[in-house]
Protein backbone atom coordinates (compact mmCIF):
# COMPACT_ATOMS: atom_id res chain seq x y z
CA UNK A 1 0.00 0.00 0.00
CA UNK A 2 2.83 2.37 0.91
CA UNK A 3 4.67 1.55 -2.35
CA UNK A 4 1.51 2.21 -4.35
CA UNK A 5 1.04 5.59 -2.62
CA UNK A 6 4.69 6.42 -3.29
CA UNK A 7 4.32 5.61 -7.00
CA UNK A 8 1.23 7.77 -7.29
CA UNK A 9 2.92 10.62 -5.43
CA UNK A 10 5.90 10.48 -7.79
CA UNK A 11 3.55 10.45 -10.76
CA UNK A 12 1.65 13.47 -9.42
CA UNK A 13 4.90 15.35 -8.84
CA UNK A 14 6.13 14.52 -12.33
CA UNK A 15 2.88 15.67 -13.96
CA UNK A 16 3.06 18.98 -12.10
CA UNK A 17 6.68 19.43 -13.17
CA UNK A 18 5.81 18.49 -16.76
CA UNK A 19 2.91 20.95 -16.93
CA UNK A 20 5.02 23.65 -15.30
CA UNK A 21 7.88 23.07 -17.73
CA UNK A 22 5.56 23.29 -20.74
CA UNK A 23 3.99 26.49 -19.40
CA UNK A 24 7.41 28.07 -18.91
CA UNK A 25 8.50 26.94 -22.38
CA UNK A 26 5.28 28.32 -23.85
CA UNK A 27 5.47 31.74 -22.21
CA UNK A 28 9.18 32.39 -22.53
CA UNK A 29 10.45 30.12 -25.32
CA UNK A 30 12.25 32.86 -27.25
CA UNK A 31 13.91 34.29 -24.16
CA UNK A 32 14.95 30.81 -23.11
CA UNK A 33 16.61 30.31 -26.50
CA UNK A 34 18.58 33.52 -26.03
CA UNK A 35 19.43 33.31 -22.33
CA UNK A 36 19.37 29.67 -21.26
CA UNK A 37 19.29 26.80 -23.75
CA UNK A 38 18.33 25.90 -27.30
CA UNK A 39 15.05 24.38 -28.44
CA UNK A 40 16.70 20.99 -28.90
CA UNK A 41 17.84 20.93 -25.27
CA UNK A 42 14.40 21.94 -24.03
CA UNK A 43 12.72 19.26 -26.13
CA UNK A 44 15.07 16.62 -24.71
CA UNK A 45 14.07 17.69 -21.19
CA UNK A 46 10.42 17.68 -22.23
CA UNK A 47 10.66 14.16 -23.71
CA UNK A 48 12.52 12.91 -20.64
CA UNK A 49 9.76 14.16 -18.34
CA UNK A 50 7.15 12.36 -20.44
CA UNK A 51 9.16 9.12 -20.29
CA UNK A 52 9.52 9.44 -16.51
CA UNK A 53 5.76 9.83 -16.10
CA UNK A 54 5.27 6.62 -18.09
CA UNK A 55 7.75 4.86 -15.82
CA UNK A 56 5.91 6.24 -12.77
CA UNK A 57 2.69 4.67 -14.05
CA UNK A 58 4.41 1.28 -14.39
CA UNK A 59 4.96 1.60 -18.15
CA UNK A 60 1.22 1.34 -18.79
CA UNK A 61 -0.77 3.53 -21.16
CA UNK A 62 -4.50 3.41 -20.52
CA UNK A 63 -6.54 1.92 -23.36
CA UNK A 64 -9.42 4.26 -24.17
CA UNK A 65 -11.26 5.46 -27.26
CA UNK A 66 -10.47 9.04 -26.21
CA UNK A 67 -6.89 8.62 -27.39
CA UNK A 68 -7.83 7.45 -30.91
CA UNK A 69 -8.42 10.92 -32.49
CA UNK A 70 -5.05 12.09 -31.17
CA UNK A 71 -3.28 9.05 -32.63
CA UNK A 72 -4.77 9.97 -36.00
CA UNK A 73 -3.76 13.60 -35.36
CA UNK A 74 -0.11 12.52 -35.02
CA UNK A 75 -0.42 10.43 -38.19
CA UNK A 76 -1.84 13.47 -39.99
CA UNK A 77 1.16 15.56 -38.90
CA UNK A 78 3.66 12.93 -40.06
CA UNK A 79 1.99 12.14 -43.39
CA UNK A 80 3.94 13.86 -46.20
CA UNK A 81 5.41 16.27 -43.65
CA UNK A 82 6.97 19.15 -45.57
CA UNK A 83 9.17 20.27 -42.70
CA UNK A 84 10.89 16.86 -42.82
CA UNK A 85 11.10 17.10 -46.61
CA UNK A 86 13.02 20.38 -46.22
CA UNK A 87 15.49 18.93 -43.71
CA UNK A 88 13.92 20.41 -40.58
CA UNK A 89 12.10 18.86 -37.64
CA UNK A 90 11.85 21.25 -34.67
CA UNK A 91 8.24 22.43 -35.03
CA UNK A 92 6.92 18.95 -35.77
CA UNK A 93 8.81 17.54 -32.79
CA UNK A 94 7.28 20.24 -30.57
CA UNK A 95 3.70 19.49 -31.64
CA UNK A 96 4.12 15.74 -31.21
CA UNK A 97 5.54 16.27 -27.72
CA UNK A 98 2.42 18.29 -26.93
CA UNK A 99 0.04 15.59 -28.15
CA UNK A 100 2.00 12.83 -26.41
CA UNK A 101 1.09 14.42 -23.06
CA UNK A 102 -2.53 13.38 -23.68
CA UNK A 103 -1.50 9.72 -23.45
CA UNK A 104 0.29 9.98 -20.09
CA UNK A 105 -2.23 12.06 -18.14
CA UNK A 106 -4.74 9.40 -17.10
CA UNK A 107 -3.02 7.53 -14.25
CA UNK A 108 -4.14 9.94 -11.52
CA UNK A 109 -5.96 13.30 -11.47
CA UNK A 110 -5.20 15.11 -8.23
CA UNK A 111 -2.52 17.18 -9.99
CA UNK A 112 -5.06 18.92 -12.26
CA UNK A 113 -6.26 21.17 -9.42
CA UNK A 114 -2.89 22.91 -9.43
CA UNK A 115 -2.89 23.84 -13.12
CA UNK A 116 -5.17 26.92 -13.23
CA UNK A 117 -3.09 28.65 -10.55
CA UNK A 118 0.11 27.54 -12.29
CA UNK A 119 -1.09 29.18 -15.51
CA UNK A 120 -1.50 32.41 -13.56
CA UNK A 121 1.75 32.14 -11.58
CA UNK A 122 3.91 31.35 -14.61
CA UNK A 123 2.20 33.79 -16.97
CA UNK A 124 1.79 36.79 -14.65
CA UNK A 125 5.32 38.16 -15.32
CA UNK A 126 4.07 39.00 -18.82
CA UNK A 127 1.31 41.12 -17.26
CA UNK A 128 3.73 42.79 -14.85
CA UNK A 129 6.29 43.51 -17.58
CA UNK A 130 3.62 45.06 -19.82
CA UNK A 131 2.52 47.42 -17.05
CA UNK A 132 6.08 48.21 -15.90
CA UNK A 133 7.34 48.95 -19.41
CA UNK A 134 4.39 51.28 -19.95
CA UNK A 135 5.44 53.29 -16.91
CA UNK A 136 9.20 53.01 -17.43
CA UNK A 137 10.29 52.98 -21.06
CA UNK A 138 13.98 53.20 -20.12
CA UNK A 139 13.69 49.87 -18.35
CA UNK A 140 12.27 48.40 -21.56
CA UNK A 141 15.27 49.73 -23.49
CA UNK A 142 17.64 48.06 -21.02
CA UNK A 143 15.71 44.79 -21.37
CA UNK A 144 15.94 44.89 -25.16
CA UNK A 145 19.65 45.69 -25.20
CA UNK A 146 20.40 42.71 -22.95
CA UNK A 147 18.12 40.20 -24.65
CA UNK A 148 16.72 40.55 -28.17
CA UNK A 149 19.07 43.28 -29.38
CA UNK A 150 16.31 44.66 -31.61
CA UNK A 151 12.75 45.87 -31.11
CA UNK A 152 9.98 43.28 -31.40
CA UNK A 153 7.29 43.27 -34.08
CA UNK A 154 4.29 45.40 -33.19
CA UNK A 155 6.19 47.91 -31.07
CA UNK A 156 6.81 50.35 -33.95
CA UNK A 157 10.56 50.21 -33.43
CA UNK A 158 10.31 50.47 -29.66
CA UNK A 159 7.86 53.36 -29.51
CA UNK A 160 5.29 51.05 -27.87
CA UNK A 161 7.61 48.53 -26.27
CA UNK A 162 5.09 47.59 -23.60
CA UNK A 163 2.89 45.97 -26.26
CA UNK A 164 5.33 43.09 -26.70
CA UNK A 165 6.97 43.32 -23.24
CA UNK A 166 8.92 40.06 -22.68
CA UNK A 167 7.67 38.31 -25.83
CA UNK A 168 9.23 38.34 -29.28
CA UNK A 169 6.02 39.68 -30.86
CA UNK A 170 3.14 41.75 -29.52
CA UNK A 171 0.65 39.13 -30.66
CA UNK A 172 2.45 36.49 -28.59
CA UNK A 173 2.36 38.75 -25.54
CA UNK A 174 -1.39 39.16 -26.01
CA UNK A 175 -1.78 35.37 -26.14
CA UNK A 176 0.19 34.82 -22.94
CA UNK A 177 -1.78 37.52 -21.12
CA UNK A 178 -5.05 36.10 -22.48
CA UNK A 179 -4.28 32.75 -20.83
CA UNK A 180 -3.73 34.52 -17.51
CA UNK A 181 -6.95 36.53 -17.94
CA UNK A 182 -8.99 33.39 -18.68
CA UNK A 183 -7.53 31.40 -15.77
CA UNK A 184 -8.07 34.34 -13.40
CA UNK A 185 -11.64 34.75 -14.62
CA UNK A 186 -12.39 31.13 -13.69
CA UNK A 187 -10.64 31.45 -10.33
CA UNK A 188 -12.65 34.59 -9.60
CA UNK A 189 -15.88 32.97 -10.78
CA UNK A 190 -15.53 29.83 -8.67
CA UNK A 191 -13.96 31.32 -5.54
CA UNK A 192 -16.30 31.54 -2.55
CA UNK A 193 -13.99 33.14 0.04
CA UNK A 194 -14.25 36.94 -0.08
CA UNK A 195 -10.58 37.76 0.50
CA UNK A 196 -9.45 35.30 -2.15
CA UNK A 197 -12.13 36.51 -4.56
CA UNK A 198 -10.95 40.09 -4.05
CA UNK A 199 -7.35 39.02 -4.68
CA UNK A 200 -8.24 37.22 -7.91
CA UNK A 201 -10.37 40.20 -8.93
CA UNK A 202 -7.49 42.65 -8.51
CA UNK A 203 -5.16 40.43 -10.54
CA UNK A 204 -7.86 39.99 -13.18
CA UNK A 205 -8.35 43.75 -13.48
CA UNK A 206 -4.61 44.36 -13.87
CA UNK A 207 -4.36 41.56 -16.45
CA UNK A 208 -7.27 42.95 -18.49
CA UNK A 209 -5.55 46.36 -18.58
CA UNK A 210 -2.34 44.67 -19.74
CA UNK A 211 -4.28 42.84 -22.45
CA UNK A 212 -5.80 46.10 -23.65
CA UNK A 213 -2.34 47.66 -23.77
CA UNK A 214 -1.17 45.05 -26.29
CA UNK A 215 -3.73 46.60 -28.72
CA UNK A 216 -4.71 43.12 -29.99
CA UNK A 217 -8.41 43.26 -30.80
CA UNK A 218 -8.91 39.55 -31.65
CA UNK A 219 -7.53 38.45 -28.27
CA UNK A 220 -9.81 40.86 -26.45
CA UNK A 221 -12.87 39.83 -28.44
CA UNK A 222 -12.26 36.09 -28.04
CA UNK A 223 -11.47 36.43 -24.32
CA UNK A 224 -14.79 38.17 -23.75
CA UNK A 225 -16.70 35.63 -25.85
CA UNK A 226 -15.03 32.63 -24.13
CA UNK A 227 -15.72 34.11 -20.69
CA UNK A 228 -19.41 34.61 -21.49
CA UNK A 229 -19.76 31.06 -22.83
CA UNK A 230 -18.18 29.53 -19.73
CA UNK A 231 -20.19 31.79 -17.44
CA UNK A 232 -23.39 30.27 -18.81
CA UNK A 233 -21.96 26.75 -18.71
CA UNK A 234 -21.02 27.20 -15.06
CA UNK A 235 -24.50 28.29 -14.06
CA UNK A 236 -27.07 26.60 -16.33
CA UNK A 237 -29.98 27.45 -14.03
CA UNK A 238 -31.71 30.86 -13.84
CA UNK A 239 -30.32 32.03 -17.16
CA UNK A 240 -32.47 35.16 -17.24
CA UNK A 241 -31.06 36.21 -13.87
CA UNK A 242 -27.54 35.43 -15.06
CA UNK A 243 -28.07 37.47 -18.22
CA UNK A 244 -29.17 40.44 -16.13
CA UNK A 245 -26.07 40.12 -13.94
CA UNK A 246 -23.92 39.82 -17.04
CA UNK A 247 -25.36 43.03 -18.48
CA UNK A 248 -24.78 44.84 -15.18
CA UNK A 249 -21.22 43.52 -15.02
CA UNK A 250 -20.64 44.67 -18.60
CA UNK A 251 -21.88 48.15 -17.77
CA UNK A 252 -19.65 48.33 -14.69
CA UNK A 253 -16.62 47.16 -16.68
CA UNK A 254 -17.33 49.69 -19.45
CA UNK A 255 -17.61 52.47 -16.88
CA UNK A 256 -14.41 51.30 -15.19
CA UNK A 257 -12.52 51.26 -18.48
CA UNK A 258 -13.73 54.77 -19.25
CA UNK A 259 -12.28 55.94 -15.94
CA UNK A 260 -9.03 54.03 -16.38
CA UNK A 261 -8.58 55.39 -19.91
CA UNK A 262 -8.41 58.90 -18.44
CA UNK A 263 -5.19 57.87 -16.70
CA UNK A 264 -3.97 55.28 -19.21
CA UNK A 265 -5.07 56.61 -22.63
CA UNK A 266 -2.97 53.93 -24.39
CA UNK A 267 -5.70 51.35 -23.76
CA UNK A 268 -7.92 53.19 -26.25
CA UNK A 269 -5.69 52.03 -29.12
CA UNK A 270 -7.31 48.61 -29.19
CA UNK A 271 -10.80 50.12 -29.54
CA UNK A 272 -9.59 52.43 -32.31
CA UNK A 273 -8.28 49.39 -34.19
CA UNK A 274 -11.78 47.87 -34.20
CA UNK A 275 -12.86 50.79 -36.41
CA UNK A 276 -10.42 49.72 -39.14
CA UNK A 277 -11.25 45.99 -39.01
CA UNK A 278 -11.66 44.61 -42.52
CA UNK A 279 -9.81 47.46 -44.22
CA UNK A 280 -6.42 47.66 -42.49
CA UNK A 281 -3.27 46.06 -43.90
CA UNK A 282 -3.32 43.19 -41.39
CA UNK A 283 -6.81 42.10 -42.49
CA UNK A 284 -6.09 42.58 -46.19
CA UNK A 285 -2.91 40.55 -45.81
CA UNK A 286 -4.89 37.72 -44.27
CA UNK A 287 -7.30 37.73 -47.21
CA UNK A 288 -4.33 37.21 -49.54
CA UNK A 289 -3.06 34.26 -47.50
CA UNK A 290 -6.51 32.67 -47.16
CA UNK A 291 -7.08 32.86 -50.90
CA UNK A 292 -3.64 31.35 -51.54
CA UNK A 293 -4.38 28.50 -49.12
CA UNK A 294 -7.70 27.77 -50.85
CA UNK A 295 -5.89 27.58 -54.20
CA UNK A 296 -3.47 25.02 -52.72
CA UNK A 297 -6.41 23.04 -51.35
CA UNK A 298 -8.00 22.90 -54.83
CA UNK A 299 -4.80 21.36 -56.22
CA UNK A 300 -5.06 18.36 -53.86
CA UNK A 301 -8.43 18.44 -52.07
CA UNK A 302 -8.25 14.93 -50.65
CA UNK A 303 -4.87 14.87 -48.86
CA UNK A 304 -3.52 18.41 -49.28
CA UNK A 305 0.11 19.45 -49.71
CA UNK A 306 1.32 17.83 -46.50
CA UNK A 307 1.78 19.21 -42.97
CA UNK A 308 3.50 22.64 -43.05
CA UNK A 309 2.89 22.59 -46.81
CA UNK A 310 1.41 26.10 -46.87
CA UNK A 311 4.61 27.58 -45.45
CA UNK A 312 6.88 25.81 -47.93
CA UNK A 313 4.72 26.51 -50.98
CA UNK A 314 6.27 29.82 -52.00
CA UNK A 315 3.72 32.04 -50.25
CA UNK A 316 6.55 33.80 -48.41
CA UNK A 317 7.56 35.33 -51.75
CA UNK A 318 4.18 37.11 -51.64
CA UNK A 319 3.73 37.64 -47.91
CA UNK A 320 6.79 37.45 -45.63
CA UNK A 321 4.60 37.04 -42.52
CA UNK A 322 3.10 33.88 -44.01
CA UNK A 323 6.16 32.07 -42.64
CA UNK A 324 4.28 31.90 -39.32
CA UNK A 325 1.15 30.52 -40.98
CA UNK A 326 -2.05 31.29 -42.83
CA UNK A 327 -3.64 33.09 -39.85
CA UNK A 328 -6.67 30.81 -40.13
CA UNK A 329 -6.06 27.31 -38.82
CA UNK A 330 -9.15 25.79 -40.44
CA UNK A 331 -8.17 26.98 -43.92
CA UNK A 332 -4.52 26.00 -43.42
CA UNK A 333 -5.46 22.49 -42.29
CA UNK A 334 -7.52 22.12 -45.47
CA UNK A 335 -4.53 23.33 -47.47
CA UNK A 336 -2.02 21.10 -45.68
CA UNK A 337 -4.05 17.96 -45.09
CA UNK A 338 -7.06 18.09 -47.41
CA UNK A 339 -10.53 16.89 -46.53
CA UNK A 340 -9.23 13.70 -44.89
CA UNK A 341 -6.93 15.60 -42.53
CA UNK A 342 -9.54 18.25 -41.86
CA UNK A 343 -12.02 15.59 -40.73
CA UNK A 344 -9.38 14.11 -38.38
CA UNK A 345 -8.68 17.58 -37.02
CA UNK A 346 -12.35 18.41 -36.39
CA UNK A 347 -13.01 15.03 -34.73
CA UNK A 348 -10.11 15.64 -32.33
CA UNK A 349 -11.43 19.09 -31.43
CA UNK A 350 -15.02 17.91 -31.01
CA UNK A 351 -13.99 14.90 -28.91
CA UNK A 352 -12.12 17.22 -26.52
CA UNK A 353 -15.10 19.58 -26.30
CA UNK A 354 -17.51 16.69 -25.76
CA UNK A 355 -15.69 15.28 -22.74
CA UNK A 356 -15.24 18.80 -21.35
CA UNK A 357 -19.00 19.41 -21.51
CA UNK A 358 -19.55 16.03 -19.83
CA UNK A 359 -17.07 17.02 -17.13
CA UNK A 360 -18.85 20.28 -16.39
CA UNK A 361 -22.20 18.50 -16.04
CA UNK A 362 -20.61 15.83 -13.84
CA UNK A 363 -19.10 18.44 -11.52
CA UNK A 364 -22.40 20.31 -11.24
CA UNK A 365 -24.45 17.14 -10.66
CA UNK A 366 -22.03 15.83 -8.03
CA UNK A 367 -21.23 19.22 -6.44
CA UNK A 368 -17.49 18.84 -7.05
CA UNK A 369 -16.69 22.50 -6.42
CA UNK A 370 -12.93 21.97 -6.05
CA UNK A 371 -12.79 20.39 -9.52
CA UNK A 372 -15.33 22.70 -11.16
CA UNK A 373 -12.56 25.30 -11.40
CA UNK A 374 -10.43 22.82 -13.38
CA UNK A 375 -13.04 21.81 -15.94
CA UNK A 376 -14.18 25.42 -16.47
CA UNK A 377 -10.57 26.52 -16.96
CA UNK A 378 -10.18 23.78 -19.57
CA UNK A 379 -13.41 24.88 -21.27
CA UNK A 380 -12.58 28.59 -21.38
CA UNK A 381 -9.11 28.00 -22.87
CA UNK A 382 -10.48 25.59 -25.46
CA UNK A 383 -13.23 28.05 -26.41
CA UNK A 384 -10.72 30.88 -26.78
CA UNK A 385 -8.32 28.80 -28.88
CA UNK A 386 -11.01 27.46 -31.23
CA UNK A 387 -12.25 31.00 -31.91
CA UNK A 388 -8.72 32.34 -32.26
CA UNK A 389 -8.12 29.64 -34.89
CA UNK A 390 -10.15 31.86 -37.25
CA UNK A 391 -7.54 34.64 -37.25
CA UNK A 392 -4.41 33.10 -35.74
CA UNK A 393 -2.05 30.13 -35.99
CA UNK A 394 -3.17 28.44 -32.78
CA UNK A 395 -2.53 24.82 -33.75
CA UNK A 396 0.92 25.58 -35.13
CA UNK A 397 2.51 28.06 -32.69
CA UNK A 398 2.97 28.09 -28.91
CA UNK A 399 -0.74 28.74 -28.36
CA UNK A 400 -1.20 25.03 -29.08
CA UNK A 401 0.70 24.30 -25.85
CA UNK A 402 -2.00 26.04 -23.81
CA UNK A 403 -4.73 24.35 -25.80
CA UNK A 404 -3.29 20.88 -25.27
CA UNK A 405 -2.81 21.53 -21.54
CA UNK A 406 -6.52 22.38 -21.40
CA UNK A 407 -7.30 19.11 -23.21
CA UNK A 408 -5.00 17.14 -20.91
CA UNK A 409 -6.74 18.58 -17.83
CA UNK A 410 -10.12 17.58 -19.24
CA UNK A 411 -9.06 14.08 -20.31
CA UNK A 412 -7.40 13.35 -16.98
CA UNK A 413 -10.50 14.38 -15.04
CA UNK A 414 -12.85 12.48 -17.36
CA UNK A 415 -10.97 9.20 -17.09
CA UNK A 416 -10.87 9.41 -13.28
CA UNK A 417 -14.14 11.20 -12.51
CA UNK A 418 -15.85 8.30 -10.77
CA UNK A 419 -12.93 7.82 -8.41
CA UNK A 420 -12.77 11.60 -7.84
CA UNK A 421 -16.47 11.71 -6.94
CA UNK A 422 -16.02 8.78 -4.54
CA UNK A 423 -13.01 10.40 -2.83
CA UNK A 424 -14.79 13.75 -2.50
CA UNK A 425 -17.83 12.02 -0.99
CA UNK A 426 -15.54 10.25 1.47
CA UNK A 427 -14.11 13.62 2.53
CA UNK A 428 -17.61 15.02 3.11
CA UNK A 429 -18.57 12.00 5.22
CA UNK A 430 -15.37 12.30 7.22
CA UNK A 431 -16.01 15.98 7.94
Amino acid sequence: MRDKFKIKSVYTMLMVILMGFVLVESNYWYLLSILVCSSDTRYVIWGTLIILTVIAQKLKIRKTYIFVPWLFYIAMILFRNQEFAHGRYSNTERLILCITMVFVCAYKSDWVKKIPKMIVAIGIPNVIATLVFLVNDSLYKVFISRTYGEYQSGTEYGKYGYRAALADHYSQNATYISMVVLALFVLFLTEERRKKKFFWGVLLGASVIALLLTSKRAHLLFCVAAAIIVYYLAYPQKRLEKTFKLVIAGAVIAFGLALVSEYIPQINNVFERFQTAGTDKETLGRFIMWNYAFELFKQNPLFGTGWWGFRYSGITNIRADALTGCHNVYIEILSNCGIVGFVIFIIALISALYITMKNIKFCIDNELESYKMVVLCSAVIQAFCLMYCMTGNVMFDRTFHFYIIAVVMSVSFYLNKENIAYMEEEKKDYV
